[in-house]
Order: C-alpha cells, then sequence, then structure tokens
C-alpha cells in the first residue's frame, strides 16, 4: 500500500481539528512519509522522507522539507533536501534530529554513499527560513 503524507494541526488540548494538509508527493517518487515538523515564526516546517520505488532493497529515500503557514495549513514552500555524494539518505526518530538552531534548520540524518552503497555516513543540512542551504544565495 503505497503511503502518501498527511499533516494536520490541532487546539493545545488536541480535541479540535484546526486543519489538515496533504503534501503533493515529489513526481519521481513512489511514496511519502510526513515524520518530523517543528514550527518558527509563524510558519510549520515538515520533513518528507519518500521512497523511489516500491521494493525497499532497490529504493531511495530522499528528502524534501514543506515550510507551511502554521494557521491555516496552505503550503508557503517545499524543497527537497541535497545531501552530496549520497544515494539514499534518511532521518531516524527523535526530536533532535529536525530543529531550529538560531536562525538555521537543521536536520541530521544519515546517508548511503553514491560511491559505495554498503557504506553509512551521518550528515547535518543547515537551512534558512527559505529552504536554501547555509551560505547559499538565491
Amino acid at each position: 500500500m503505497k503511503q502518501t503524507p498527511v499533516v494536520y494541526a490541532t487546539n493545545t488540548s488536541g480535541k479540535r481539528l484546526l486543519w489538515i494538509a496533504r503534501p503533493e508527493l515529489p513526481a519521481d517518487v513512489y511514496q511519502s512519509r510526513a515524520t518530523h515538523c517543528t514550527v518558527h515564526g509563524d510558519s510549520l516546517y515538515v520533513l518528507l522522507q519518500s521512497d523511489t520505488q516500491a521494493s525497499q532493497s532497490l529504493s531511495q529515500t530522499l528528502l524534501r522539507v514543506v515550510k507551511l503557514n502554521a494557521s491555516l495549513g496552505t503550503v508557503q514552500l517545499q524543497k527537497d533536501v541535497e545531501v552530496p555524494a549520497s544515494y539514499s539518505v534518511w532521518v531516524d526518530k527523535g526530536a533532535t534530529r529536525f530543529v531550529w538552531n538560531g536562525n538555521r534548520l537543521v536536520i541530521n540524518g544519515n546517508s548511503r554513499l553514491t560511491s559505495d552503497h554498503a557504506r553509512l555516513q551521518n550528515f547535518t543540512v543547515r537551512l534558512n527560513s527559505d529552504l536554501e542551504p547555509k551560505g547559499r544565495k538565491p
């Protein structure tokens, strides 16, 4: 069964649904999951982890960050997360793996290298509020 991401917000007691958002799947993926979220200013940032194929042994996992209006749930921006020299990337469970540190969204995860799929490596990516990597200008 194909997974599609769903993001929703409730009031502070969790008893009243405020909105539901269904971010679109990137065109080159089979399925996707919304796995982490964090708030910065009036925006909610959500991490999507997407698989390129149904078969896990053949699939790559790709990352995308979706920026939503925290009050309305409307998509403001979404961008793929680039991890250089990586074939497949993923972010494990945990609140410290997708957090704001000052004015940077910090993503800590794992990757399989393009040059050696058996080799695992940790990575850290830092993005600004427009989802641009640290130091890169649009």
